[in-house]
């Protein structure tokens, strides 16, 4: 049986208060419900609710599909050579950035975020747009350990993740409070709705909410993914910033996702929520509507999804891109290039083609041969010359990356 929201189940019965008061009650009052140190109140309304939670069938099921989809990606990981992973990861993290930018209407293209990439070792990234964000998915991908236990870690993540792109949209929407804002907001559901939420205010008791709400996601009495699921819908009730809060709380997200299941699924996070955008927020409005009673359990099937649909999606690309490794490997092997080094280059340029959609830099290939910039460049020249249409270059960023051409990877694909 699906779920109903307690809001569902009021309008459905003609907004009778008492069905809806005996089927508060009896979820409220379950041994399978989970009552939390949270309470919510909704613009204009005087009810105080009690947030919790409860173990559905639907929500052990869907934790099931997506240990059973996660398991199937890193058994293809296994398979892949480091610079295909780390192309891999690359072309995530780019798709990833856009995706979390456009859901908040923020323009960017993989052009500027190719080259906030290749401008990470600059120690004074001035002028640079979107520096700071890659380089926390950086982080991310690195697997550097962040904290998120105070309501300062906060305040840490926001002045090094999106405070110079917020400046650079408003300069009036930067926190003027001690950690977060002092003053009121008022929160919309995109395309949903306007204004149909006002975040938590004034500022002392956005601290105390954030304090609680960073206390439930350590909470290892419940489980990860849920606790994930939950932090995500408080950090947007509580609103604690006037501008940036659906970037940090994807990036938060991306960050515990990538610990508890794969990078490759936290780095997919923005992308799945960007594609039925009306869907994630109307997961917020329900959640919120005052007759939901602060049952966050809609909110957290729904998020399970958008979960379990980003493992499912990358398990199932990553293993067709899997098979056309292997199929091209052994075209690489058997037919063309005997030349060992030059075998290298074209395998790299083969796993670049196949796994990012900018390719790989000279300097990437230095590393990963262990031959010299020279010895690769000459390789790379001589190919090209001698193999018409094997290397497709690109010049986006401030590096050139390189990969095999389309048309090559076709022809090596479909061949027996």
């Amino acid at each position: 049986m699906t779920w109903e929201s307690l809001s569902k189940i009021y309008r459905k019965n003609n907004s009778n208060e008492e069905i809806l008061a005996s089927v508060y009650a009896g979820r409220f009052n379950s041994p399978f419900t989970k009552k939390l140190n949270f309470y919510i109140k909704q613009q204009g309304r005087k009810n105080v609710w009690q947030t919790f939670f409860y173990y559905t069938d639907e929500m052990v099921e869907l934790l099931t599909k997506i240990m059973q989809e996660t398991t199937k990606l890193k058994l293809q990981k296994q398979y892949l050579p480091d610079i295909a992973l780390e192309s891999l990861y690359f072309s995530n993290m780019v798709d990833e950035i856009i995706a979390t930018n456009a859901i908040e209407g923020v323009n960017s293209s993989k052009r500027e975020i190719s080259k906030a990439m290749d401008k990470q070792k600059n120690k004074n990234p001035k002028n640079v747009r979107f520096w700071f964000v890659v380089n926390k998915y950086k982080k991310l991908t690195k697997q550097t350990m962040l904290s998120f236990d105070t309501c300062r870690d906060i305040r840490v993540l926001y002045d090094e993740f999106v405070l110079d792109v917020v400046k650079e949209e408003n300069a009036t929407d930067l926190p003027d409070g001690e950690i977060f804002r002092k003053g009121q907001v008022s929160v919309g559901s995109g395309a949903v709705g306007k204004d149909d939420h006002q975040g938590v205010y004034p500022e002392e008791k956005i601290i105390e909410a954030m304090t609680n709400a960073l206390t439930i996601l350590h909470d290892q009495n419940i489980e990860a993914l849920i606790r994930i699921a939950i932090f995500h819908y408080l950090f947007g009730y509580i609103h604690p910033f006037y501008n940036g809060n659906g970037r940090m709380s994807r990036f938060i997200s991306s960050y515990y996702l990538s610990e508890e299941l794969d990078k490759l699924i936290g780095l997919r996070l923005s992308v799945t929520i960007k594609n039925d955008v009306n869907k994630y927020y109307q997961l917020f409005k329900e959640t919120n509507d005052d007759f939901n009673r602060g049952d966050l359990t809609p909110f957290i099937l729904g998020f399970l999804e958008i979960i379990h649909t980003t493992a499912k999606e990358e398990a199932v690309q990553l293993t067709a891109s899997v098979q056309k490794l292997k199929q091209c490997e052994k075209v690489i092997h058997t037919k063309y290039l005997k030349d060992s080094t030059q075998s290298k280059v074209v395998n790299i340029l083969l796993q670049a083609a196949l796994f990012s959609p900018n390719g790989v830099s000279a300097q990437e290939m230095v590393e990963t041969t262990g031959k010299t910039m020279s010895t690769v460049m000459y390789n790379l020249k001589k190919i090209s010359e001698e193999h018409d249409g094997y290397i497709e270059e690109n010049a986006e960023g401030d590096q050139k990356r390189y990969k095999l051409g389309k048309k090559i990877v076709g022809e090596w694909v479909g061949s027996k």
